[in-house]
């Protein structure tokens, strides 16, 4: 299979496992020793703000410990793991999800506002640049989003007088 898939048990490899507790709030507190070496490269790697979804060493050590289980779990087959790893990847894709249209209704939030300042002062044409502008940064939208994302600027273009050719 490759890496970009997931697995039939929702896993997917690229994907981060941070939340520290299930759906109803219930989580155990667990304390390790680990290597000072390893610490202090747990704690450089969360600084450098390089995976935003590592912003506490705990974070990093919860997304390990997922994974770690999975690749344990592909040599032993164990029933009770797989059935616990897959309902923890299926909440997990949820919040994430959940988090992206959060995320996206912001965003749009944002840009309307922004496209309203430009329009009630009568610069259609700041309009037309700024939603053509993102327009062509539409592939960094999640897939599940685009069409909406598109949908909407285009339609913020219609109102100016501007189109958009892709």
């Amino acid at each position: 299979m490759p890496s970009w898939q997931t697995s039939d048990d929702g896993y997917d490899a690229k994907h981060y496992y941070t939340q520290s507790s299930d759906s109803k709030g219930h989580h155990a507190k667990m304390q390790i020793k680990v290597p000072t070496n390893i610490a202090g490269e747990i704690a450089r790697l969360v600084q450098s703000g390089v995976i935003p979804e590592y912003d506490t060493a705990q974070a990093l050590v919860r997304d390990a410990i997922i994974h770690r289980l999975h690749t344990v779990n592909e040599w032993i087959k164990d029933e009770d793991l797989t059935r616990t790893i897959t309902m923890w990847t299926i909440h997990e894709h949820a919040i994430h999800k959940a988090s992206q249209r959060e995320q996206f209704k912001e965003m749009m939030a944002g840009v309307d506002e922004h496209c309203q300042f430009l329009m009630n002062r009568g610069l259609n044409n700041d309009v037309k640049v700024y939603v053509n502008d993102l327009l062509e940064k539409n592939t960094a939208v999640p897939d599940e989003l685009r069409s909406e994302y598109i949908a909407n600027l285009e339609a913020k273009l219609k109102v100016v007088g501007g189109w958009y050719e892709a």
